[in-house]
């Protein structure tokens, strides 16, 4: 019986390629009409822009057309395809780029951050070169993913630790198979068919997480009469133009956005509980390209005659660091002066000030989204994992312990590089579905769960960062290496250091980072580890690496 794969995005692309080359027939499953998922740029929103609307109609891409990556693409690339100018055919090409964008990325160093055009033919690449494209049925959407407990009698084996499945799970009982039921789409989105009913001995849920938008409950906004709206349908700066933008949220998107939509804004106010630079919570002067982005406190509450008031202050406590600050003793949710607040060791504490109501035209809600999973809603022992800023009682933020592998998530972690760590998380998938790995017992799972939540607890942290990693990300790479067996290579100590090295480099060049590198040392590593896979790759796929820089120039 084959696996299931929901999603042809990155993470959904080497989970069929880590199945196949572990022997197993695999089927995957993207809504869209190519590969690379929240990668393929789409002007369409949804209906409801603040996609609060349970009825809306609704768009899978999240990306805005200047957007670019905020890593280099070499500490992006999987482990055997090099995210480099010498396999890319030059420079990342972005088609839907502006001309500004593009000249800024054609003039960047060798280290640079790709546009979202580079990151998808990246990613089609890496689909031709394992001939991917076969295995997936595109246009296609899935309804329904349910569990159906396999017949008494079912072949299991034995570890020394529970009853283990023959799908690596160590639950007691019979392995669990699913029944998916899909739908094909036509080009309008709309079903063509009847649903189709295939059963499978596993699915691995690579839909990813950039589709669901978080919206804060702000008092006023159901009668606040300028436009609403969340990054999630934000597309391009150009509708901005003369305007006052109130953007909701300092994270990676929002600091983004605020600053391509000041080029064209009258002014911009960046709206946040915490800074991803500890400096930048104590100054109030404006920054920006124009120098017309101003830092304030968190909403509090809109108007009905287009005021938005602002929190009295901001604590300089950064939200970037996250659990980091907390474990160091910091409170990093301090929005006014009435509420205690510890300053950064090191760092001059001053909230910002500045008046606590002013007019704007617009507000972008830059503020994250919920983990959606509507094909898992229909049944009582999967429903719950849907529609949180988290998932919830996930062994490793891959597994429900009771269920085991036939159930598996790739891509839950953020503040991570996304590719290597997806490409780790399918390779251990993978071999506990062969038998070659398996999974601790339910109740060694259930207690190391456990023990995770108790540290977020302990750390104040909110169930939203149950799932950010950022430094923690390297261990639990290595975790996923040693799962999977002594064969599988750990990454190399050069892809921290130049992730460090990156948010360093960002924190002090916010506005240029993406195009100046400044770790010689990392870099010179990885070029010349990148250079020596590019060597063989070309020997191995002469035929696919002529035909893919040949596509990419044209």
């Amino acid at each position: 019986m084959p696996q299931a794969v929901i999603g042809a995005g990155a993470a959904g692309l080497v989970s069929v390629r880590e199945l196949l080359k572990e022997g197993h027939q695999v089927i995957g499953f993207e809504q869209g009409p190519t590969p690379g998922g929240v990668w393929v740029y789409d002007t369409a929103t949804d209906s409801d822009l603040l996609g609060a609307s349970p009825t809306r109609r609704k768009v899978h891409g999240s990306m805005y057309r200047d957007l670019r990556t905020n890593l280099p693409r070499e500490l992006m690339g999987f482990s055997d395809l090099p995210f480099t100018p010498a396999t890319m055919g030059g420079a990342s090409r972005t088609p839907a780029a502006s001309a500004a964008t593009e000249r800024r990325v054609l003039a960047a160093a060798v280290t640079l951050c790709a546009g979202l055009g580079g990151v998808l033919a990246y990613l089609q690449m890496f689909a031709d070169m394992h001939q991917l494209h076969q295995h997936v049925q595109f246009n296609t959407q899935v309804l329904q993913a349910v569990p159906m407990p396999a017949a008494a009698g079912s072949s299991t084996a034995q570890n020394s630790n529970a009853s283990s499945t023959a799908n690596g799970s160590s639950s007691s009982g019979a392995a669990t198979k699913w029944q998916v039921q899909s739908v094909r789409l036509g080009p309008d989105g709309q079903a063509e068919q009847q649903p189709q009913q295939q059963e499978f001995d596993a699915v691995v849920v690579a839909n990813g997480h950039y589709s669901q938008p978080n919206l804060p409950d702000v008092p006023g906004a159901a009668s606040w009469p300028g436009l609403q709206m969340h990054s999630h349908n934000y597309r391009v700066p150009e509708a901005f133009k003369d305007q006052v933008v109130v953007v909701v949220g300092a994270s990676n998107s929002g600091e983004d956005v605020c600053r391509e939509v000041s080029e064209v804004a009258s002014s911009v106010i960046i709206a946040a509980r915490s800074w991803k630079s500890p400096a930048w919570g104590s100054d109030p002067r404006p920054f920006g390209p124009k120098a017309n982005v101003s830092r304030r406190g968190m909403v509090s509450q809109l108007h009905p005659d287009g005021r938005v008031e602002f929190t009295e202050g901001n604590c300089n406590s950064s939200d970037a660091q996250g659990i980091a600050l907390l474990r160091a003793g910091v409170v990093i949710y301090c929005t006014t002066t009435r509420t205690p607040c510890l300053a950064v060791p090191g760092v001059a504490m001053r909230l910002l000030q500045g008046p606590a109501l002013q007019h704007a035209d617009a507000i972008i809600y830059c503020t994250g989204y919920r983990y959606k999973f509507s094909f898992l809603e229909q049944h009582a022992d999967t429903a719950r994992l849907s529609g949180q800023q988290h998932v919830p009682g996930l062994y490793r933020h891959m597994f429900v312990p009771q269920i085991g592998p036939s159930l598996a998530f790739v891509g839950l972690p953020w503040k991570i590089v996304p590719f290597p760590q997806f490409e780790l998380q399918a390779k251990l998938i993978a071999r506990l579905l062969s038998g070659r790995a398996c999974l601790p017992s339910v109740a060694d799972m259930e207690a190391d769960t456990a023990a995770h939540y108790a540290q977020l607890q302990a750390e104040g942290a909110p169930l939203r960062y149950c799932h950010m990693m950022s430094e923690q990300q390297w261990a639990f790479n290595d975790w996923l290496a040693d799962a999977a067996g002594p064969d599988v290579a750990k990454l190399p100590a050069w892809r921290p250091a130049m992730y460090a090295s990156t948010g360093a480099n960002k924190r002090a060049h916010p506005d240029g980072y993406r195009d100046r590198w400044e770790d010689a040392d990392s870099a010179a590593e990885a070029e010349a580890e990148l250079a020596a896979l590019t060597a063989r790759l070309k020997a191995k796929h002469p035929a696919a690496a002529a035909a893919s820089a040949a596509a990419l120039a044209s």
